[in-house]
């Protein structure tokens, strides 16, 4: 912590410790104000989460409603909320007040970052903004897998930052297991750590420093720690499953979608997942499993594009 801190030590405010407080204190208070005055029902995703952290809790398995073991969704939040109601009982509400503490530590590695980047004193203006900023006071209320990466991938980001200012290995291993992590709470993270590697080549690159010792042997580092941090679910899917899934089996309808997503009155709408009313998925439902179901929306989708490369240009 206080290599963080000194890290911009010249730009520290007087009493800086007494603002970094009093912005947490007012995090905190709005969103555990927000929570308490306007309870929400776990429905749609929240409801899912829901489920899956209770049968956590009560059945020490992660499954479907149907009852069989399932990677539908990124396992992480999943298990969060479960360790959350393993302290404080299966109580939506409760889980909500426990998530707005999260988003008051949001706050403060938000402000961690920005000292790094900005210096301190903006940073204390973005804490203070963070605060009271409407999406993130309400955020909390749902039981959304967000409230849990949006934490992680500013933690994420502190990690590498300090990693390019200092070079230390640890850096970077911190940097990989987080973002193992937040994989596994959002699949589209994954792309992360490969953003990373290109950037830091490209900086090494561009200061005459591309070299095996600087730079090759920290990327393999990290390539190594995230798939072991990765490596204990994949084990669990492939004894259910019988393939590699790194993280979940929502990729193919998630491809899918994002080309076909369902229609109303004529309409496209977008970041829905189509239902029923498309063959394609109710084909795929009869396909078996849901990772082979997973599997043949994917070959769908990049059949279809092979045949119409510009499909999504019309």
């Amino acid at each position: 912590m206080n290599t963080i801190v000194n890290a911009t030590v010249n730009d520290r405010p007087k009493h800086l410790h007494l603002f970094i407080i009093a912005i947490l204190l007012v995090a905190v208070v709005f969103r555990i104000y927000g929570t308490l005055s306007h309870p929400t029902e776990a429905t749609s995703d929240a409801a899912d989460y829901h489920r899956l952290a209770t049968g956590l809790v009560q059945q020490h398995a992660y499954v479907s409603p149907e009852g069989a073991p399932t990677a539908w969704p990124p396992p992480a939040y999943p298990f969060f909320l479960a360790g959350v109601y393993e302290l404080i009982g299966i109580n939506v509400e409760r889980a909500t007040i426990a998530q707005s503490l999260l988003g008051g530590l949001t706050v403060f590695v938000l402000m961690l970052l920005g000292s790094l980047i900005i210096g301190w004193r903006q940073s204390l203006i973005a804490g203070a903004i963070a605060a009271v900023y409407p999406a993130f006071v309400w955020l909390p209320r749902l039981l959304l897998s967000e409230n849990l990466s949006l934490f992680l991938l500013l933690l994420t980001l502190v990690t590498i930052i300090l990693y390019l200012r200092t070079a230390r290995l640890g850096w970077i291993v911190a940097f990989a297991v987080l973002c193992g992590l937040n994989s596994l709470v959002r699949g589209a993270n994954l792309f992360l750590p490969i953003a990373a590697a290109v950037g830091i080549m490209i900086i090494r690159w561009k200061s005459r420093m591309l070299n095996w010792k600087q730079t090759l042997a920290p990327l393999l580092v990290m390539a190594a720690v995230f798939g072991l941090t990765l490596l204990p679910w994949t084990i669990r899917n492939y004894r259910v499953f019988h393939e590699a899934i790194p993280v979940a089996t929502q990729d193919g309808i998630t491809l899918y979608g994002s080309y076909w997503p369902p229609q109303r009155n004529g309409k496209l709408i977008w970041g829905t997942l189509p239902g029923t009313e498309d063959p394609a998925i109710v084909a795929s439902s009869q396909t078996g499993d849901e990772a082979t179901a997973s599997r043949y929306l994917r070959q769908v989708t990049l059949t279809r594009l092979r045949e119409d490369p510009g499909f999504f240009f019309d």
